[in-house]
């Protein structure tokens, strides 16, 4: 039916008592409302139409949801149950959260100011249902505030029915806008060819002994580390204990590494590491196992952080306090350690 429909409590989408008219939203023409304080679910083998549908609370999707026009996640979550939704645009505000197994489609834009995420099917142990979730709008655009994630051995895979150059946010070779992260075992999977970040964070963390498979991201089904070659402005890769191999020279223009701590150390060893300018900075705990450029500053903080090759370069070296700085070169080992954070400058 038409008209506007607003949920004045929770319970299943097609349970007409819990709408303000009294009749259950099941038209293209329908403008539906999940309000604050609600959850509304459509379980499995139900199958709803509406015309827009605004999401202010939880909307729990096990079955098949269509949207004529907009859908709007709002302070909210949009939880996918193995569900499908098919929208004209899709918007996922900053205080928005998508999530779980299922599949997410436009035949417009998505437009991603807050989360969307995949987490794998441990969780679904007594937290909730897991598994893999496709995103498929006609494009894909993500803000600075905008964060796509897969967690816990859950795949996302983002994939534009407009190809790879319908996701705005990697054009010419460069990802910008917002967060990319994968973590326990999860695996991102995006549209296109990566060399470069610029104006984004890039998460590899591993901390996990129930998802043993390791977290990637792929771009274009290619591993990450086997393409990026450039950390530029603004741009953060981080690793919490996880190991970065690569045979490219990796190169921070304007950007940083991140390392991790003492509880989380990883592991970075490119053919070689450049800090081309003053704000490039490497910094954390952990170790770097190839020689290193440095024009910029490294850091060592919250644990050891370990050089094993040669460090060349006029950049500075800063020891926060209760870290510890360690040079391995040609099998000898020189450590130093401050509880103060003075700064150094490496001798060329």
């Amino acid at each position: 039916m038409s008209g506007t429909y607003t949920s004045e409590s929770s319970g299943d989408w097609g349970t007409a008592s819990i709408w303000n008219t009294g009749s259950v939203p099941d038209s293209s023409t329908a403008d539906v409302t999940i309000a604050s304080g609600t959850e509304v679910t459509i379980t499995s083998g139900e199958s709803f139409a509406a015309g827009s549908v605004d999401v202010n609370f939880i909307l729990d999707v096990a079955g098949s949801l269509t949207v004529a026009n907009d859908l709007y996640v709002g302070f909210a979550d949009l939880a996918l149950s193995n569900g499908e939704i098919n929208a004209g645009q899709i918007t996922v505000s900053d205080s928005g959260a998508v999530d779980g197994p299922g599949t997410l489609a436009s035949s417009g834009t998505l437009t991603n100011d807050g989360f969307i995420y995949a987490f794998g099917s441990l969780v679904s142990q007594g937290f909730g249902l897991g598994g893999p979730l496709t995103v498929a709008p006609a494009s894909y655009t993500q803000s600075d505030t905008g964060s796509i994630d897969a967690q816990q051995g859950g795949t996302l895979t983002l994939a534009p029915t407009g190809g790879a150059a319908a996701f705005t946010n990697l054009s010419n070779g460069t990802l910008s806008g917002g967060f990319y992260g994968a973590s326990e075992g999860g695996t991102l999977e995006l549209p296109g060819s990566l060399t470069a970040i610029e104006q984004a964070t890039v998460l590899l963390a591993e901390f996990s002994t129930f998802y043993p498979g390791g977290a990637e991201i792929e771009v274009g089904g290619t591993a990450i580390q086997a393409e990026l070659t450039t950390i530029g402005t603004g741009a953060l890769l981080e690793l919490n204990e996880y190991d970065y191999e690569t045979a490219n020279t990796l190169t921070l223009n304007g950007g940083s590494i991140d390392l991790g701590s003492a509880t989380t150390l990883a592991t970075l060893d490119p053919a070689k590491l450049v800090l081309a300018d003053s704000s490039s900075e490497l910094s954390g705990a952990g170790q770097v196992g190839s020689d290193v450029d440095n024009n910029g500053t490294i850091l060592a903080a919250d644990g050891v952080l370990s050089l094993l090759g040669a460090v060349t370069g006029s950049g500075n070296v800063e020891i926060a306090e209760g870290a510890t700085l360690e040079l391995v070169q040609g099998g000898r080992k020189r450590s130093r350690s401050k509880s103060t954070t003075p700064t150094l400058p490496v001798c060329r």
